[in-house]
Formats: structure tokens, sequence, C-alpha cells
């Protein structure tokens, strides 16, 4: 019974915890977001940041550059969307990583981004 209540309070305490963080992505959605004249102008910025760890058991296989056993790959991805109008639209990525950066971009008139 004790472990019973004991799983009861830690469920509790986590989704009390889980709803803090939901409010706080959502403050930074809208943070990260911009509107302007009636919603004609429209503006998002978003992002991924992904950690990648590998640990290997004998040397670096093949194309790997790395004279230690971990190596550690951080990137950082940011999109921009922006829209002026219904025939204006525009995005961007950039993806900043261990090698170096990559950018793309994409400006359409009259239609959607895809």
């Amino acid at each position: 019974m004790k472990v019973l209540r004991a799983l009861s309070i830690c469920l509790l305490a986590c989704t009390v915890h889980a709803f803090d963080v939901d409010d706080f992505l959502e403050r930074l959605d809208s943070a990260l977001t911009l509107s302007a004249f009636h919603d004609v102008l429209r503006a998002r910025l978003s992002g991924t940041v992904d950690l990648e760890a590998y640990h290997f058991q004998q040397p670096a296989p093949g194309l790997i550059n790395s004279s230690i056993d971990n190596l550690f790959n951080p990137r950082l991805s940011l999109f921009l969307d922006a829209q002026a109008g219904s025939p204006l639209q525009f995005a961007g990525r950039q993806v900043r990583h261990r090698g170096g950066q990559f950018r793309q971009a994409a400006f359409v008139v009259g239609k959607s981004v895809r």
C-alpha cells in the first residue's frame, strides 16, 4: 500500500511539473512569433538542437577523423517562416554543426511554401 501511495504522489508531482513546462513552451512560442498590421505581416522563428554522442570500442571507423574514442556532434537548426499578405511568403533555414554551416532559403510569390 505504501508503494502505491508513493507512486501516486510521484505521478501527481510529475503531472504538475509537466504543466509548468508546457506553460513555459507556450510563452516561448508566442515570444518567437511576430504579427503586425492585422496579421498581414507574420514571422515565426523556430529551431531544434540535436546532440549526438558516440563511443567507439576500436579506432574510429572509415571517414571519421578522430584520435579519441568519443565523438560529440552538436547541431543547431534555425527556421524562419515569414509571410507578407497572402501572395508573398519566405522560408529560410540555417544549420550549424561541427563541420561548418548550411543555409537554404526559398521565396515564393502566389503559392504556399512547402
